[in-house]
């Protein structure tokens, strides 16, 4: 058995090196929704990024690279940073699919 089977099998979680960059984070309101959801992977392909290079939090830190902001609290927006409707919002009304989507293409057209 490895090692690290073993500690995940005892509820022992492990420690893992932080990378030295800033790190792509997705704020929400809810984190833990976030994982493994086929539409955040999707927004994270279209962004240039897969999930398991991000980070999920409701706290941003001064050097983490904000993404994506499904936060209910209204913020002033940032250049770079995409918004839209918490996460069960952007799941049950299409019109807070297509900000989102419109979000992502302009976010995108400025980078050209």
């Amino acid at each position: 058995m490895e090692k690290q089977a073993y500690l995940s099998a005892l509820g022992i979680s492990t420690w893992k090196r932080r990378p030295l960059g800033p790190i792509p984070t997705i704020l929400s309101d809810h984190p833990a929704e976030l994982v493994n959801q086929p539409l955040v992977s999707s927004v994270l392909a279209l962004l240039g990024y897969d999930e398991s290079q991000c980070q999920f939090t409701d706290k941003p830190r001064k050097q983490d690279l904000v993404l994506w902001d499904l936060r209910k609290v209204a913020i002033p927006k940032k250049a770079g940073v995409i918004y839209s409707a918490p996460f069960a919002s952007l799941l049950s009304h299409s019109e807070a699919k297509q900000m989102l989507w419109r979000n992502i293409w302009q976010a995108k057209e400025s980078v050209k």
